[in-house]
Parts: structure tokens; sequence; C-alpha cells
């Protein structure tokens, strides 16, 4: 089918980076699903004649195999990888594309069809329309394959899609071909029409109207794991119900179980299954303040990992990975929103996360997640907030591992000269612990049953803080930190 330049305008509209199908690596011998289909002759789709002897060229790319599924995968595969796009839009016959090693999407199926003749292979071309990831339909038509891997059976293909994509009228190969090869039906609908319904091979075909309404299918959607089915479902009920998807996780991780919704209600707990496919790649969930690192996540082995997240606040909920480049940078690849809430959804966060409703919003130094974590009781804490016996806490810092389980310790920030207080808890780290204010070291602690005791009394205005050091002749890292006034 020769193509005009507005459907070369369709491929440059793809967004940066291929398509997703259905795999990201070479599919396997063993698993592969083929299609029932009768056998289609469609005369408008006839190859044109070809003067060129194509069999010795498809003997070497198919030597070793032993099916045909192995014959169409290895031709599938040295057309994307030796074939450019012809940003001229002059090459549409299989002899100029194999003499030039370019053409359009009509010389890469016919290319691939001489290949798999010369194999005794049936192909089928497709004719048909194309959408791109901003929803432009093709005016002027594509091309791809049906290819028999047995009797009545195949997989349908899309080299030209398989081998790149079109920037700035430069063609720019795909990392990976197989994100167009052996394309699940229902996926396929979704970017590709064909004009025989026969191609369709789904439930309740689509009309093009309809096809042309479709919402626009995320890639990302089917690399991060989403089942195809489910996409199709959705998009053709126009009822899609997904998070915010973002990429640089492309490979990283697999989605087993997530909310499969928009938005989220705070005051509900929700529960996460990742599967990491990079162990190096650092995952967590987060919402305002609070963040849910791996370390909290139940690992189920096999790198399944899991979560109950409850969010708590109107910040939306992120999940992402650590940065294998950038320090201590994270990219987030899952966004939700966060409903607005109501009195009854902050009654629900307040059982569980006192210290995260507004009433305790306004307290400075209150970062509940770490107030939570050092094991202080949220709920009295609340009743002296909301008696306004608490209005600014003491700085509390677990950033380096700093790890104790407060019993009871002045719950205000600033402390009075020549006043006693007792500072009471449980360590979880370190060597040593000691209280300094300004240049006076306080370290005779009493233990019982491992709680640490000392009451003291501050001498000196400024600034009073406890400290652990966490091994022998090591550092001391600020725990606690108070002003005397």
């Amino acid at each position: 089918m020769p193509l005009s330049k507005a459907f070369i305008f369709a491929l440059l509209c793809i967004a940066t980076g291929p398509w997703c199908a259905i795999c990201a690596t070479p599919p396997d011998e063993e698993v592969f699903e083929d299609y029932y289909k009768e056998y289609t002759e469609d005369k408008s789709m006839r190859l044109f004649s070809s003067s060129y002897d194509y069999a010795p060229l498809a003997k070497e790319i198919t030597a070793g195999c032993t099916s045909d599924y192995q014959r169409i995968k290895a031709i599938y595969y040295w057309v994307c990888d030796n074939i450019d796009y012809d940003t001229s839009y002059d090459i549409y016959k299989a002899d100029s594309c194999i003499k030039y090693r370019k053409g359009v999407c009509q010389a890469y199926c016919e290319l691939f069809c001489h290949l798999a003749n010369a194999e005794g292979i049936r192909v089928e071309i497709v004719g048909g329309y194309s959408k791109n990831q901003e929803g432009f339909v093709s005016g002027s038509g594509h091309s791809w394959l049906f290819a028999y891997t047995r009797e009545r059976h195949g997989i349908f293909l899309d080299p030209t899609w398989g081998a790149g994509t079109l920037k700035d009228h430069r063609f720019i190969r795909n990392k990976d071909y197989w994100h167009w090869f052996n394309v699940q039906p229902e996926w396929l609908i979704l970017t590709h029409y064909p004009d025989n319904e026969v191609y369709q091979m789904i439930d309740h075909p689509v009309t093009f109207e309809e096809f042309r309404a479709m919402q626009v299918a995320n890639p990302l959607w089917v690399e991060y794991g989403v089942k195809v089915h489910d996409i199709y479902q959705m998009i053709r009920h126009n009822n899609v119900t997904l998070p915010k998807f973002f990429n640089r996780g492309e490979g990283d991780f697999e989605i087993i179980d997530i909310p499969m919704c928009q938005s989220l209600k705070i005051g509900r707990t929700y529960t996460f299954r990742i599967k990491k496919k990079k162990a190096s790649r650092e995952i967590a969930i987060s919402n305002g303040m609070v963040t849910c690192k791996e370390r909290e996540w139940k690992n189920e082995g096999n790198d399944v990992y899991s979560v109950d997240f409850m969010p708590r606040a109107t910040d939306a909920v992120n999940f992402g990975m650590k940065d294998p480049t950038v320090p201590d940078y994270w990219n987030f690849l899952l966004e939700y929103a966060v409903e607005e809430p109501t009195p009854t959804d902050w009654a629900m966060v307040e059982k569980v996360h006192p210290l995260c409703v507004p009433d305790a919003k306004d307290v400075a130094n209150l970062n509940a997640e770490v107030w939570e974590q050092a094991g202080i009781d949220g709920h009295e804490m609340l009743r002296q907030i909301r008696q306004d016996k608490i209005k600014e806490l003491p700085i509390l810092y677990r950033d380096k591992g700093q790890r104790l389980k407060i019993v009871s310790v002045p719950m205000n920030k600033h402390l009075s000269r020549g006043k006693s207080y007792t500072f009471q808890f449980l360590p979880e780290c370190g060597v040593e612990w000691v209280i300094v204010n300004n240049n006076t070291w306080y370290k005779n602690w009493n233990t019982s049953n491992g709680i640490y005791t000392m009451t003291i009394t501050p001498k000196s205005t400024g600034r009073l803080a406890l400290f652990v050091r966490m091994e022998t002749g090591g550092y001391y890292w600020t725990c606690l930190e108070y002003d005397v006034k």
C-alpha cells in the first residue's frame, strides 16, 4: 500500500520511545501464543513483482531454526536490525529496500514476505490505518503483517514500528525490537485498524469511528505489567481507571497488584505488590511527609514485595524507584491523586495515625512519621495539642540511623534554665548516649530493662541536645534538639 507524506507525519508524531506490545525480551519458543485464522486472499495487498532471489539470504537468516515460529522470529529480527525507515518516502518495494537497506512500511512488509515465502512460510500483509500516541490517525494508511506459524494459526507483527521511530525527520532505531512482535489482537486494535475486519480477531469488532474515538493507550501500562485484556476493556468502554504512569522504570519492575484507580481516599488502606526485575533499584511509596521505603515492605520471595499503605495527606501518592545514576534521587513511576477528604475520612486517619489530622498540622517540628517511628503515643500527643499544651516540638532526627523508642521526654522545644527535666528512652542503636547543654556533658544514665533514664537541670541557655555515638571512636549524631531559655 503506497503511503503519502501525511502518514509519515503520523509516524513523526510518535512519542519518544517504542510502543510496548507484549514482552521486552525475545519471545520464547516454548511459551508463544498464536491465533486461529482462515487464510485470507486480499488482491489489494498483493506483492510487487521481484527480480531478486531472496532464498540464499533467507536461508542464512534462519540457519539453525527448527520451526516456522523461529524462522518468523529470525526474519523479523533481521529486518528490524538492518532496515532503516526511508525519510525520503520513496522506497515501497522489497527489491529497492534490500538494495538501499531502507524503506517505508510497505517495503518493510514486502521484504519480510519475500524472505518468509522463500522459507515456505505464508504471510499476509494487513492494510489499514494507525494511531499514534497523540491520538492522530493516519490519513493514508499503514501496513503490518500476519504470519502463519502453523496450519491456520499465526501471529501479528509490525516490523516498521518494531525497527524504530522518527524524530525531527530522523530515524531512531529501537533498543528493543520485540515490542511489536506477536502482538495480542486486543492491544493491536488500539493502534492498528485493518481495512478487512477479519484481522481484528477480537470479540465485538470495532468500527472505524469507534477506533478514532478510543482513548490512546499508554505503552507503559503494558510495560509495567497491566494486563492487555484489562486495558482493552477499559478503553473500549471509555472507563480508564489507572494512575498516572511515568517512564524511567522500564524493565525494572512489574505490577502484580495495585489499586486500579486514578485517585485514592485518605484513611483507607491499599495494597501494593511489586515484582522487582533489578535488585539494585530500591522501591518506595510516599504521600506528603510519609515515605515507606523498601525495608518496610514485606519480601514475599521471588523478588515480589508488598505493603499495605494508608494515604494520610492530601498530597499525591507516588510509587518510585531510586535512580541508579543520581545519588539520593528517586524517579516517580506511578502517581495517584488524593480525593478531597471528608470529616469521616479524617476520623479514619485519626484512629491509626492521629498526628496526621488537620488539628496537628500547625505544630512546629511535627513530622508524624518520624515521631510514630520513635514510639510516641500519638493519641496522647494529639490530646495535648488540642489542649494547647504543645505548640512547638523538639527536633527529632532519624536520618542517619539514630534509632530510639521514646518512653518520656520533654515535649516542648523550649526548656527553662534551672528547671529539671527527665529523659527516658529505649535505645535501638549506638554504643554511647549523651546529653549536651552547651559545653556541659551528661552521661550518668540509669538503666533498667534496657531503658535509659536521666534527670538533668540545664545550667546554660542555648542548645541542649541528645546525641548518640554509633560506634566506638565515631561521630556523635543528634537525636533530639531543644532550646534552653
